[in-house]
Protein backbone atom coordinates (compact mmCIF):
# COMPACT_ATOMS: atom_id res chain seq x y z
CA UNK A 1 0.00 0.00 0.00
CA UNK A 2 1.59 3.30 -0.80
CA UNK A 3 1.52 6.47 1.97
CA UNK A 4 -1.22 8.22 -0.69
CA UNK A 5 -3.24 5.43 -0.09
CA UNK A 6 -2.62 5.08 3.52
CA UNK A 7 -3.26 8.74 3.73
CA UNK A 8 -6.72 8.41 1.85
CA UNK A 9 -7.74 5.41 4.05
CA UNK A 10 -6.32 5.34 7.09
CA UNK A 11 -5.30 7.59 10.34
CA UNK A 12 -1.80 6.89 12.19
CA UNK A 13 -2.39 6.38 15.89
CA UNK A 14 0.65 6.27 18.57
CA UNK A 15 0.14 4.59 21.58
CA UNK A 16 3.42 4.73 24.38
CA UNK A 17 3.86 2.38 27.62
CA UNK A 18 6.50 2.43 29.70
CA UNK A 19 8.22 0.04 31.94
CA UNK A 20 10.97 -0.42 34.82
CA UNK A 21 13.95 -2.16 34.87
CA UNK A 22 14.46 -1.61 38.42
CA UNK A 23 16.70 -5.03 39.67
CA UNK A 24 19.58 -6.47 37.74
CA UNK A 25 18.92 -9.22 35.24
CA UNK A 26 15.01 -8.80 35.67
CA UNK A 27 12.45 -9.99 33.01
CA UNK A 28 9.57 -7.57 32.77
CA UNK A 29 6.52 -9.27 30.96
CA UNK A 30 3.95 -6.48 29.62
CA UNK A 31 1.62 -5.58 27.26
CA UNK A 32 -1.34 -3.26 26.73
CA UNK A 33 -4.11 -3.03 24.36
CA UNK A 34 -4.36 -0.89 20.91
CA UNK A 35 -7.16 0.74 20.03
CA UNK A 36 -10.23 -1.77 19.20
CA UNK A 37 -10.58 0.07 15.90
CA UNK A 38 -6.97 -0.29 14.87
CA UNK A 39 -6.74 -2.58 11.45
CA UNK A 40 -3.07 -3.09 11.35
CA UNK A 41 0.48 -1.91 13.41
CA UNK A 42 2.86 -0.97 11.53
CA UNK A 43 6.00 -0.44 13.26
CA UNK A 44 7.71 0.57 16.74
CA UNK A 45 10.08 2.44 18.38
CA UNK A 46 12.26 1.43 21.57
CA UNK A 47 13.46 4.19 23.93
CA UNK A 48 14.63 4.21 27.59
CA UNK A 49 16.02 7.28 29.88
CA UNK A 50 19.25 5.39 29.75
CA UNK A 51 19.81 3.65 26.34
CA UNK A 52 23.20 2.82 26.92
CA UNK A 53 21.65 0.11 29.34
CA UNK A 54 18.87 -1.07 27.02
CA UNK A 55 21.70 -0.98 23.94
CA UNK A 56 24.17 -3.01 26.08
CA UNK A 57 21.87 -4.87 28.30
CA UNK A 58 18.31 -5.88 26.67
CA UNK A 59 16.24 -8.06 25.11
CA UNK A 60 13.28 -7.88 23.86
CA UNK A 61 10.56 -10.44 22.72
CA UNK A 62 7.60 -9.31 20.96
CA UNK A 63 4.00 -10.86 20.66
CA UNK A 64 1.04 -8.98 18.42
CA UNK A 65 -2.86 -10.16 18.35
CA UNK A 66 -1.16 -13.80 19.78
CA UNK A 67 1.64 -14.21 17.06
CA UNK A 68 4.96 -13.85 18.02
CA UNK A 69 6.60 -11.59 16.01
CA UNK A 70 10.55 -11.90 17.49
CA UNK A 71 11.70 -13.67 19.69
CA UNK A 72 15.08 -12.78 22.51
CA UNK A 73 16.31 -10.44 19.84
CA UNK A 74 19.37 -7.90 21.29
CA UNK A 75 17.67 -4.62 22.01
CA UNK A 76 20.60 -2.92 20.48
CA UNK A 77 18.93 -3.15 17.13
CA UNK A 78 16.13 -1.58 17.68
CA UNK A 79 17.82 1.48 20.21
CA UNK A 80 18.35 4.57 17.72
CA UNK A 81 20.44 7.43 18.00
CA UNK A 82 18.37 10.85 18.41
CA UNK A 83 20.20 12.28 15.21
CA UNK A 84 18.36 9.83 13.30
CA UNK A 85 14.97 11.47 12.07
CA UNK A 86 12.21 10.97 13.57
CA UNK A 87 10.81 7.99 10.79
CA UNK A 88 14.15 6.78 10.86
CA UNK A 89 13.87 5.60 14.54
CA UNK A 90 10.85 3.73 14.07
CA UNK A 91 11.20 -0.22 13.45
CA UNK A 92 8.97 -0.63 10.58
CA UNK A 93 6.83 -4.08 10.70
CA UNK A 94 4.57 -3.89 7.10
CA UNK A 95 1.06 -4.23 8.09
CA UNK A 96 0.42 -6.56 10.73
CA UNK A 97 -3.18 -7.32 11.74
CA UNK A 98 -3.69 -6.45 15.69
CA UNK A 99 -5.94 -9.93 16.22
CA UNK A 100 -7.29 -9.69 19.72
CA UNK A 101 -5.22 -6.15 19.67
CA UNK A 102 -2.77 -6.93 22.55
CA UNK A 103 0.37 -5.94 22.40
CA UNK A 104 2.69 -8.40 24.66
CA UNK A 105 6.57 -7.44 25.22
CA UNK A 106 9.18 -9.25 27.21
CA UNK A 107 12.05 -7.06 28.27
CA UNK A 108 14.76 -9.37 29.88
CA UNK A 109 17.92 -7.20 31.18
CA UNK A 110 21.19 -9.35 31.31
CA UNK A 111 24.62 -8.81 32.82
CA UNK A 112 27.15 -7.02 30.68
CA UNK A 113 30.50 -5.32 31.30
CA UNK A 114 30.26 -2.63 29.56
CA UNK A 115 27.40 -1.31 31.32
CA UNK A 116 26.93 -2.30 34.63
CA UNK A 117 23.77 -2.25 36.55
CA UNK A 118 23.26 0.91 38.00
CA UNK A 119 20.04 1.50 39.94
CA UNK A 120 17.38 0.51 37.45
CA UNK A 121 16.36 2.65 34.09
CA UNK A 122 12.94 3.01 32.42
CA UNK A 123 11.99 1.73 29.46
CA UNK A 124 9.17 2.29 26.56
CA UNK A 125 7.45 1.20 23.83
CA UNK A 126 6.32 3.42 21.52
CA UNK A 127 3.06 1.47 18.85
CA UNK A 128 2.70 3.08 15.27
CA UNK A 129 -1.03 1.81 14.33
CA UNK A 130 -3.41 2.61 11.71
CA UNK A 131 -7.54 3.34 12.11
CA UNK A 132 -10.03 2.95 9.02
CA UNK A 133 -11.36 6.80 8.76
CA UNK A 134 -14.50 7.37 8.72
CA UNK A 135 -16.62 7.93 5.14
Amino acid sequence: MTQEQIAESYKKKITRFKFDATENGITTNTGFDVDKNAVYITGFQLGSNNPAAVYFRGTLSLTIGGDVIFQDIPAQLFVTASSVEVEGRKYPLGEVVPGNGKVEVIYKDENNALQPFSGGYQVWLTVEYLIAKQK
